[in-house]
């Protein structure tokens, strides 16, 4: 699940330092590598993370719903706008573009909120100070 997580982040970070009128085949990878390794995250957190209630859960699926289907319909104004070149049609692009990274941003904080309430704790020294014995 993991690994879908470090490939969505640094396919965003690729995503904002190259642009594609500098290097579009870099920057078309790097939007491919985030377009599937975001959704596969999202599906493995859904089923693999445990959910405090029925409510968490509902706006995780809500929300990876929303991802999903904004990608197909991103892939499908793409799709057009190189074929024939609409009015409007890299502008409806764009907005579910958008749609596409702001719901990747709700599903990740809807993520580390339910960690919320965890402690971290770091501390020098052994692991056990006392063995059961």
């Amino acid at each position: 699940m993991y690994i879908f997580y470090f490939a969505d982040i640094f396919a965003l970070v690729g995503l904002t330092y190259v642009q594609s009128n500098e290097w579009f085949p870099l920057h078309a990878f790097f939007f491919g590598s985030f377009l599937t390794a975001s959704p596969l995250f999202l599906l493995s957190a859904l089923f693999c993370v445990p959910v405090a209630g029925k409510a968490a859960y509902r706006s995780r699926k809500r929300t990876f719903q929303l991802h999903l289907s904004s990608i197909l319909i991103t892939m499908f104004f793409y799709v057009h706008h190189n074929s024939s070149c609409d009015d409007f049609v890299y502008t409806f692009f764009a907005f579910f573009e958008y749609i596409i990274v702001f719901s990747n941003i709700y599903f990740h904080f809807l993520f580390g909120s339910e960690f919320a309430s965890s402690t971290l704790s770091i501390q020098c020294g052994p692991m056990y100070s006392s063995l059961p014995r």
